[in-house]
């Protein structure tokens, strides 16, 4: 789950970097991402590596900062002068098929992507609307 990030900039394009500080199972840790698609006020899209050794296969040091090989972003389009519609995509592009039948567990421990997903989405809105 997301618990913070650390950046000192506004992104302003594809090639831009951030990290989140990520919390899984009793353990703290960070996710480097790589922006990959970028509009202002209108989408956000980035491939997350493993940000800390603890999240690599085998804690391997080597493998920080390489890609996973699969995207998040964020689609947003404008509702009226005061609200917008997020949609949130998951493109999990060249992974075998077979790791996303058990709801992808592999990405968010227990919960599924979708279940992930929407958990998300109603943390956005109340951050955006309270």
């Amino acid at each position: 789950m997301l618990r913070g990030v650390v950046l000192d900039r506004p992104i302003s394009g594809v090639g831009d970097t951030f990290t989140m500080k990520m919390h899984r199972l009793g353990d703290d840790y960070l996710m480097l991402n790589y922006v990959v698609e970028f509009e202002p006020d209108r989408r956000i899209f980035w491939e997350p590596a493993p940000g800390d050794p603890s999240r690599t296969e085998g804690n391997d040091p080597a493998k920080v900062g390489i890609p996973a090989g699969y995207r998040w972003g964020y689609i947003l389009a404008p509702d009226g002068d005061d609200a917008t519609v997020v949609t949130e995509v998951f493109d999990y592009g060249p992974l075998p098929e077979e790791l996303l039948r058990d709801g992808a567990a592999w990405i968010n421990a227990n919960n599924p992507v979708l279940e992930s997903m929407t958990a998300s989405l109603e943390m956005l809105d109340k951050i955006c609307t309270e």
